[in-house]
């Protein structure tokens, strides 16, 4: 009769111990409580709970797509129009022309900001 017992309390025992691990678990992942569900489900329960989507990353992915949201319209709205060289308007050393659609913009660039054009091509070409 001891024998019964013992191998009880031994499920009890690992049935808490399932319960705690579980709710553990539940808790990093954002979630209430998951004792229960590692209590009466045992190895199972702990591995749905492992398998759950965990909230904490979400609310961060969130918050990172709404800052970038905010990003985005700021340099909307302070987004100047690209400027069109003119023929008789100085252009220095620090300064190229796109031959392609006339834009200034600095020496260095490889490809111009407005039609993507290779600069550093075009630039051999005319040599």
């Amino acid at each position: 009769m001891l024998k019964y017992w013992l191998i009880g309390a031994g499920f009890l025992v690992v049935w808490i111990i399932f319960g705690v691990i579980t709710n553990k678990t539940h808790r990093r992942k954002g979630y209430d409580d998951g004792f229960w569900i590692g209590f009466f489900f045992g190895f199972f329960g702990w591995i749905y709970v492992a398998a759950e989507p965990d909230l904490n990353v979400e609310n961060e992915i969130n918050k990172l797509k709404e800052q970038l949201k905010q990003c985005i319209k700021e340099l909307e709205s302070n987004k100047k129009p690209l400027k069109r060289i003119d023929s008789n308007e100085k252009v220095t050393m620090k300064d190229t022309v796109c031959p392609e659609c006339g834009l200034k913009q600095p020496a260095y660039r490889k490809i111009c900001f407005s039609c993507g054009t290779n600069l550093r091509e075009k630039a051999q070409n005319k040599k």
